[in-house]
């Protein structure tokens, strides 16, 4: 998603594309409110996720029980960490042949007898080996707990979206664009909403805003709505 795009629709969309309002630079007060008030809350329904192979012995441990072990992850400078969606073993770590980078361009019969048995191995691990179970404390701490020895894991982070809307996909745009736009009205109405008329060189211009003072409400209802369906996108999140 292009962030001066969806100025540029939001505009016209409700009807002041051209219009000089009595607001200077409006564009960037546009620009402000699509950042700082329909990303953060589009992002607590909606977030960006990452799956990143976290090397335990790399973070700072805080504590550690025979249960359980406290750590706290990295800080991620372009991105805000919301939560954690879901913590698991690396694969590669739990199979007897281990892991291999590069191209097999042939399979002796050792080779593919280590590999049949490891992948075997492999499946009776994850029916025996108990499920991670966690406890995410913002903003970066994380507590895990069922751990086997094992320094690598894989964990699924999700982030608030990035400024420039670069990380929102196709098929979110218009779920973020219904947003917007009633974010802009809401906060838009409290600006404009002492001046009718707009004199131009053109003639006067009737602002038609008397349906903006109604995007506090819809904005309450979309979130509603979003309320009621936006954990079956996430899917499940464990937590201990």
């Amino acid at each position: 998603m292009n962030i001066s795009k969806l100025v540029t629709r939001i505009k016209m969309q409700i009807g002041i594309y051209g219009v000089a309002l009595p607001i200077d630079n409006l564009d960037e007060i546009i620009t402000d409110i699509i950042r700082d008030i329909t990303l953060p809350v589009f992002s607590t329904y909606c977030p960006y996720e990452e799956k990143l192979y976290i090397d335990l012995d790399k973070l700072e441990r805080l504590e550690h029980t025979s249960s359980y072990s406290s750590y706290l992850l990295p800080e991620f400078n372009q991105r805000k960490l919301l939560y954690i969606k879901d913590i698991s073993y690396d694969d590669r770590c739990m199979s007897g042949i281990g892991y291999w980078g590069g191209d097999i361009p042939y399979l002796n019969g050792v080779l593919m007898q280590q590999s049949m048995i490891s992948n075997a191995a492999n499946n009776l691990l994850r029916t025996v080996i108990p499920k991670l179970n966690f406890q995410f404390e913002p903003p970066r701490r994380v507590t895990i707990y069922n751990m086997i020895a094992t320094n690598s894991l894989i964990f699924s982070l999700l982030f608030e979206h990035d400024k420039n809307l670069q990380t929102i996909t196709p098929t979110q745009e218009e779920s973020f664009f219904r947003l917007a736009i009633l974010d802009v009205k809401n906060n838009l109405y409290g600006l404009v909403k002492h001046y009718n008329q707009i004199q131009t060189a053109y003639g006067t211009i009737d602002l038609k805003i008397d349906d903006w003072q109604n995007a506090e409400a819809e904005r309450r209802d979309l979130l509603n709505d979003w309320d009621d369906k936006y954990q079956l996108d996430l899917g499940q999140i464990t937590w201990s």
